[in-house]
């Protein structure tokens, strides 16, 4: 049997916008084996400059999320106590997750 899979969204969202709303939704209906996508914003730990608060930008997400069937908001990086380089957050998803299978998503602009 095929392992169903999580896709992982990660990224600043800041702000998070209609396009990556969208892009999920697209993942979502497109995928048939990719049973949720989970978008995990960077904490201000990250080195980038204009960079709203970890808390705002979780809560835009939650809000633009509102009501989206298998779209999950994780706040992985904003709890921990360093900036998380991303093979270290899918490693923590896939232990949390041992029956899925893990995928980033890759925006390209």
């Amino acid at each position: 049997m095929e392992k169903k899979i999580i896709a992982v969204f990660g990224g600043s969202f800041n702000p998070p916008t209609v396009a990556h709303i969208n892009l999920a939704k697209q993942i979502l209906a497109n995928y048939n084996n990719i049973e949720k996508l989970i978008f995990v914003p960077v904490s201000t730990k990250y080195n980038k400059n204009g960079l709203a608060p970890d808390k705002a930008r979780y809560n835009m997400l939650k809000k633009a999320c509102e009501g989206e069937k298998n779209i999950e908001i994780s706040s992985i990086e904003l709890d921990s106590p360093r900036q998380l380089y991303t093979i270290e957050t899918l490693r923590i998803i896939q232990k949390e997750n041992p029956n899925n299978e893990i995928c980033f998503v890759i925006r390209n602009r």
